[in-house]
């Protein structure tokens, strides 16, 4: 089958098809296409999949296979609604079209034009040197300047911790890396004894002071630069209720928060040894080297190639990326090693901060 000429976001198909049916009835919709290889779709579904992982495997299979256009004839019939809200942002916009080769007589004759004006700008430059010769030369009075204006010294002052537990900044505390909107974390785990909260306090140090306690699921804000100390980094954040305090990333091999990433969103791979990037069966497809850029392409998975209930692993999410290439594969956001588990891939606010 020939490489279909016109190309689709696989992102908005994917968004299309989560608002335009329930699990059955995309079943029913692959099931009656009038595509025959539209009906092998369903097959790659595997039993107890959710809706979004059936929507992720046809939506790759149909754009392996050359069908995405196919599948959406099935879906505007189905649902021309839902089909005509997302119909702008279906295709992807066509690059410009290269610029038509210069004729081979072009570049003498501009040769020859610039060699004309030079020639006739000289002829004047010289005449009029000629007419101002023992002429009287007119005072000039300097403009006055004024001084660029000077910004006042940053006011914000960092305080070290106390001595219990000694810390090292990983650079000045004030941020201008990246948009401090951008900057954000996710509260993962929250079930370390008997507690079901995190802790933020005064200074990154567990002796401190609480200032707050931020549950699963909110969102804070990173503010300054982090911290490390005893293999631990402590992350000055804002939360959803404007307190601010610290919060250490890792306590006790669980993960307490974690870097937000979405589909669509560029990361890079911050682990100096090199991570592995995984096909669908979770067999090795590429190595991915450190700095390299990925885009996200779906939701995470927490148990696409680990096993479900090892302990070990809590909190770790696979991600569905697609290299610069076009390589589709997965990846772990961290790794698993002994005690350590060093992160593999993170947003670019993270890497920057970090050093990493």
């Amino acid at each position: 089958m020939a490489k279909e000429a016109q190309r689709y976001d696989v992102g908005a198909i994917r968004d299309l098809l989560h608002n335009a049916f329930t699990a059955e009835e995309f079943r029913d919709v692959l099931y009656f296409a009038k595509t025959a290889e539209l009906k092998e779709v369903s097959n790659q579904f595997a039993p107890g999949d959710s809706y979004p992982t059936m929507v992720r495997k046809a939506v790759r299979y149909c754009d392996s296979h050359y069908l995405l256009c196919e599948l959406l004839a099935e879906v505007k019939e189905a649902n021309p609604r839902a089909f005509e809200q997302f119909e702008g942002r279906l295709r992807v916009r066509p690059a410009a079209a290269p610029l038509q080769e210069r004729p081979k007589w072009l570049v003498p004759l501009l040769a020859a034009g610039a060699a004309v004006i030079v020639i006739l700008v000289a002829v004047v430059l010289v005449m009029g040197l000629r007419s101002c010769d023992g002429g009287t030369p007119t005072p000039t009075t300097a403009r006055p300047t004024t001084p660029p204006p000077t910004m006042p010294p940053p006011t914000e002052t960092f305080t070290p911790a106390p001595t219990d537990t000694p810390v090292t900044a990983s650079s000045t505390p004030m941020l201008t890396v990246v948009p401090q909107a951008e900057r954000k974390f996710v509260v993962a785990y929250t079930g370390v004894g008997t507690d079901n909260y995190v802790t933020l306090r005064q200074q990154p140090t567990t002796s401190s002071a609480s200032v707050a306690r931020v549950y699963a699921g909110d969102r804070l804000v990173v503010t300054r630069l982090p911290v490390t100390g005893s293999g631990s980094t402590w992350w000055p954040v804002r939360t959803e209720a404007n307190v601010e305090g610290w919060v250490v990333e890792w306590f006790n091999g669980y993960r307490l928060i974690k870097p937000s990433m979405k589909d669509g969103e560029t990361v890079a791979v911050v682990r100096e040894n090199t991570p592995l990037l995984r096909n669908e069966d979770c067999g090795i497809r590429l190595y991915l080297s450190a700095g390299t850029l990925l885009t996200v392409e779906d939701e995470p998975d927490r148990s696409k190639c680990d096993k479900p209930g090892d302990d070990s692993m809590a909190g770790r999410e696979w991600w569905m990326v697609r290299t610069a290439d076009g390589e589709l594969g997965w990846v772990a956001d961290f790794d698993i090693q002994a005690y350590a588990k060093p992160m593999l891939i993170a947003p670019i606010w993270y890497a920057d901060l970090t050093g990493q």
